[in-house]
């Protein structure tokens, strides 16, 4: 039972943020049934049938101000939904809510330390390789310009303005799948690496650079930073330096030679991703979320039940 619920949440960790697969297929409206949610909650479920009293749950009280904090959070969460004006979307996304809390306290509570650290390692590979298939069909969907009519899965691309593909894998958005992928090459890079574990690391960190995604440049950059700074020795940061500086010229190298046979414009991408929308368009990228930021604050401030309670959980929309 133990090797079966390790398998069960390598799965989970490996389709985290998969929404480009609805199992009950796009006809079904109410919600997209996601493989992390069918293997999510087949975890929490046999654990606590077959493991309920061998679970450890005392790492829960080493910080009482983190419990509290996440207590506090949970009873705002809940009376947001009496508020709410969509009462459905918002139970489902509080639903939601408490089965990923319910799949991180329960496997941090099942699994040491050791055998957790070893899951997740397989999980980051399983996940990237998933990843990576997702991105190689949307590419070659695109390349040759066919349209792949799936009700089960969707493999249309996120494009910057129809000029080149974003590499978000199983992600419908290309920042949440990039996060994603940060955390897979995240779980890899301080394991020992073997041949497979190297040439994973090495795609993910060249995909990354193709979700162009401001968020997750971002992302890598202060990640690096705090480990530049505070957590490695110097050979450990050369490594991933390198990793990183070989990837970005392979990176250039592929968008300079895809833009001399006219497959993509790069000056048009160069342009969208490093132009900054203060006018506020709805027709960029940095337009919409620079709106967003300043629409929410107007609609904060003036609804007084907004700014103290929210509009319902998950309909921030």
């Amino acid at each position: 039972m133990n090797q079966i619920i390790s398998y069960l949440f390598i799965l989970t960790v490996s389709f985290i943020g998969a929404d480009r697969i609805n199992l009950l297929s796009s006809s079904f409206e109410f919600f997209n049934f996601t493989p992390f949610i069918l293997f999510s909650s087949i975890f929490v479920i046999t654990t606590i049938v077959f493991k309920v009293n061998s679970l450890n749950f005392s790492w829960l009280y080493y910080d009482k101000a983190s419990l509290v904090f996440l207590n506090v959070f949970f009873i705002c969460t809940l009376v947001s939904i009496l508020f709410s004006q969509d009462y459905l979307y918002s139970t489902k996304r509080i639903l939601l809510l408490i089965l990923i809390f319910l799949t991180f306290i329960l496997s941090i509570s099942h699994f040491s330390s050791d055998k957790l650290n070893k899951i997740l390692t397989h999980a980051s590979v399983l996940g990237s390789l998933i990843f990576f298939i997702f991105n190689l069909s949307m590419v070659y969907l695109w390349i040759n310009y066919l349209e792949y009519d799936n009700s089960f899965i969707d493999l249309i691309p996120n494009k910057i303005a129809y000029f080149i593909p974003r590499l978000g894998g199983y992600s419908l958005d290309v920042n949440r799948g990039g996060v994603v992928l940060m955390f897979y090459t995240f779980c890899l890079l301080f394991n020992n690496k073997t041949r497979l574990i190297k040439f994973v690391l090495f795609i993910n960190i060249i995909t990354l650079l193709f979700t162009f995604s401001r968020t997750v440049y971002l992302l890598i950059f202060f990640t690096l930073l705090y480990y530049l700074f505070y957590e490695l020795d110097r050979k450990t940061v050369y490594k991933i330096l390198k990793y990183l500086f070989v990837a970005i010229i392979i990176a250039i190298s592929i968008l300079f030679y895809l833009d001399s046979i006219k497959l993509v414009e790069l000056d048009y991408l160069l342009e969208e991703r490093l132009n900054i929308d203060w006018e506020l368009s709805r027709h960029t990228s940095s337009g919409i979320h620079l709106r967003l930021i300043v629409e929410g604050m107007q609609t904060a401030f003036n609804s007084l039940k907004i700014l103290i309670i929210g509009n319902g959980f998950g309909t921030s929309f």
